[in-house]
């Protein structure tokens, strides 16, 4: 079987509207799957990399490998040519019920108000 994984990140800034990226893949069971995504904000590159592993474990639970690394933009004005900014980096392996998504990290940026949520959701394709 397959198991689609969707992490959705969210950068919340005061005052400001989220930003939310979506990542989704399919892996099938007791595989891996990888996305790379990279874009240049000035003279910084922003990174999305994810890794998955997905487990079944019967039932509708699914046990989920993640590693993320995602690159926040810098608060600082584009005409400032300095690579700036922060990001997020975890690996973590849980326990998911398919379809329910479950909060996994939630990150200050240590420079600024700002704050990073990731959220996973596993599904049992069928």
């Amino acid at each position: 079987m397959n198991v689609k994984v969707e992490l959705t990140i969210t950068v919340q800034q005061p005052g400001a509207a989220p930003s939310k990226r979506v990542v989704s893949l399919i892996a099938s069971d007791g595989q891996k799957g990888s996305v790379r995504a990279r874009s240049f904000v000035g003279a910084a590159n922003r990174d999305l990399n994810v890794d998955v592993r997905s487990l079944l474990l019967g039932g509708d639970k699914v046990q989920v490998s993640v590693a993320l690394q995602y690159g926040l933009p810098s608060n600082e004005p584009a005409a400032d040519p300095t690579p700036r900014g922060t990001g997020v980096e975890q690996s973590v392996t849980l326990i998911l019920e398919s379809g329910k998504p479950m909060l996994i990290t939630t990150a200050s940026d240590p420079a600024s108000d700002r704050q990073a949520t990731v959220e996973v959701k596993a599904t049992i394709l069928r």
